[in-house]
């Protein structure tokens, strides 16, 4: 059995300093000639920072350069020497850890140059809190949505709807990232795989100071007992570590979580031992799963169901994954490929499967989809209108679109 990989959404920063640069060019030595920057925390935008900085003697912009963000030599008179606007980014940068679009491609290499040439630590070594490194938005733009071509932040900008009617400022570019960066997010652990990304509200703190592990091969069992243990103040690790004080075995055998467990001591309980002892039925693990059941479990289905899958989307389907999750991300707004219609994402998965997106509602029924492999994606894929009911209606396999493509 092979497992997709995803990004995930915990490790990420949720308090950073947002940044972009402006330079000269692409030709060393580049200087940068605006700073752009806001101080967010927990998730919010809290002190901005801008500045343009002066030129050291000999340097000038490249004609490329001042075509794209429009600033000139001329622009720069009077503005803050390379060293004094430096240290003043890197003062209002703190310890806090970076987000950037492209950073670690382009605006990296730049501000670490300026902290040798300076004297100073390299602000990209910085660490949050919870030891978040820095994150680049543009590097998990082309992870959600598998696209290395169309990638650029007015790209992501278009995605997520977010407006930045001032391009290639570098003020403007920050705010931008950020928003972009902040609605990245949630999607990014909704389709995680990672119960550390898994999102419940409390319902009481038994297990609170309990680092948990759930281990089986029942991936519905298993993201129910997840959710369940998380809604009862539990951190969850996808892995049994030293740090594990709890391992929940949904299996009748044993499995190399648990295995691992038992060596290090770690206590082991069976699912049906850890409902009995908090108090708990088999309603309660139900009701633990929200809005997972929205989708398709593929071991819900009867063998004539899953051949008809197979045989419309021509897509594999394995006994006990979780085949779609449906979300109405694109009833308000166009996707990536420009048009609207629902977006559907698999949290637990056994093997690749499919972002499935209507391309288009025909008069008489039919649709066509867009299905987004790991693999690759295939384009238009025509369904029959009487299967997409079926899909629709009886296995909750798609929600109804807003409105239909232009």
């Amino acid at each position: 059995m092979s497992f997709v990989k995803t990004d995930t959404a915990w490790d990420k920063p949720r308090s950073y300093v947002a940044y972009d640069l402006e330079t000269t060019g692409l030709t060393d030595p580049i200087w940068p000639i605006q700073y752009g920057a806001i101080r967010v925390v927990d998730g919010k935008a809290k002190e901005e920072f801008s500045t343009l900085v002066s030129l050291p003697a000999g340097a000038a912009i490249e004609p490329g350069a001042k075509k794209k963000h429009g600033i000139s030599e001329q622009d720069l008179a009077g503005a803050p020497r390379q060293e004094e606007a430096y240290r003043a980014f890197s003062e209002f940068v703190g310890g806090l850890p970076l987000v950037s679009y492209n950073g670690k491609g382009y605006d990296d290499k730049i501000i670490n140059r300026m902290a040798d040439l300076f004297g100073m630590p390299h602000l990209t070594d910085n660490r949050g809190d919870g030891g978040q490194s820095e994150a680049d938005a543009c590097e998990m733009f082309k992870a959600l949505t598998g696209d290395t071509r169309r990638h650029s932040l007015a790209d992501a900008c278009a995605y997520y709807g977010v407006t930045n009617e001032m391009a290639h400022d570098a003020m403007a570019d920050v705010l931008a990232t950020h928003e972009v960066y902040q609605s990245m997010l949630p999607d990014i652990a909704r389709r995680s795989t990672d119960p550390r990304d898994i999102s419940v509200e409390s319902s009481s703190d038994e297990l609170a100071g309990d680092v948990v592990c759930v281990t089986g091969h029942d991936q519905k069992a298993k993201a129910q007992f997840e959710r369940l243990a998380k809604g009862m103040g539990a951190q969850l690790h996808p892995r049994v570590t030293k740090a594990v004080t709890l391992c929940i075995l949904i299996d009748d055998g044993e499995t190399g979580n648990s295995r691992k467990a038992r060596q290090y001591g770690t206590r082991v309980v069976t699912g049906a031992k850890f409902l009995s002892e908090h108090g708990l039925s088999v309603l309660d693990l139900a009701a633990a799963s929200g809005g997972l059941d929205g989708g398709v479990w593929e071991s819900d289905m009867d063998e004539e169901a899953r051949k008809a899958l197979r045989r419309e989307l021509d897509l594999p389907v394995t006994k006990g994954l979780v085949w779609a999750h449906t979300e109405d991300s694109w009833s308000e707004g166009k996707n990536a490929f420009g048009h609207t219609g629902p977006m559907f994402s698999c949290r637990y998965v056994a093997e690749p499967v499919a972002d499935i997106r209507v391309h288009r509602r025909f008069d008489d029924g039919t649709v066509t989809l867009d299905v987004m492999m790991p693999g690759g994606t295939v384009r238009e894929r025509p369904v029959n209108g009487a299967y997409f009911s079926t899909m629709q209606s009886a296995y909750k396999f798609m929600s109804s679109i807003g409105r239909d493509a232009e």
